[in-house]
């Protein structure tokens, strides 16, 4: 697959996690002190 970045920021996979474990999109984003700009 050209073209395609295969580079796993650790800010997403924290991000991913986060949410894979609160399973709730709002709770993961306190967790992880992030807030909509």
């Amino acid at each position: 697959m050209d073209g395609v970045n295969r580079d796993l920021e650790p800010r997403l996979l924290r991000a991913f996690t986060a949410v894979a474990d609160e399973l709730h999109f709002t709770r993961a984003a306190a967790r992880l002190y992030v807030a909509q700009q």
